[in-house]
């Protein structure tokens, strides 16, 4: 375990090594930073779109469901792509955030085509769930837009109520399947 540990930090070590987009000088005297957080993001935000697709790639996809899968990933990239500290954007409750976003989305889209339901019953049901998940992302973007970007001690306190939030609204959504599932089956 620790030779593995070992070989994996000198792996990430020579990741770096030959980068030519290092942090160096540029030629207006300010320092070239590394494009290592742009890449994490953009990885982030490129899974959130291609969620997003294949959501919208589902035969039997409801466009409340298109519409936010699209949202999602438009959160996603706005978090990913603002200016907090990697510290804030990659702590476990803005993981935990986006993690219960996608799985609110998968539990409607999963609870949609079961039988017994009419479909007028389908969209009171389920569309009130996604709106509550684009409300509380939309609580993180004054986090994403503070001059300067918030520390920890401001930052962690709005995610613990918006991934509390996010979690409320999970457990809803899977208790309210938890009632048709087995109604779905007769």
């Amino acid at each position: 375990m620790k030779t593995s540990l070992l070989s994996l930090g000198m792996l990430l070590a020579l990741a770096g090594c030959g980068n030519s987009e290092s942090s160096t000088p540029s030629t207006d005297g300010t320092a070239a930073s590394a494009p290592v957080t742009a890449v994490a993001a953009s990885a982030q935000a490129s899974a959130a779109t291609a969620f997003a697709d294949s959501v919208a790639a589902l035969p039997g996809a409801a466009a409340a469901d298109v519409a936010a899968g699209r949202a999602y990933a438009q959160s996603v990239s706005d978090w990913y792509g603002s200016e907090l500290g990697s510290g804030i954007k990659e702590h476990p409750l803005a993981e935990g955030i986006w993690r219960n976003y996608r799985a609110i989305i998968r539990k409607v889209i999963t609870a949609r085509p079961l039988k017994k339901q009419k479909p007028e019953d389908q969209a009171k049901i389920w569309d009130k769930y996604t709106p509550q998940c684009e409300q509380l992302a939309k609580m993180l973007v004054p986090l994403t837009q503070d001059e300067p970007a918030p520390t920890s001690d401001k930052a962690v306190p709005q995610m613990q109520m918006v991934w509390d939030g996010m979690q409320h609204v999970r457990l809803n959504a899977e208790r309210e399947m938890s009632y048709i599932e087995p109604l779905a089956k007769k």
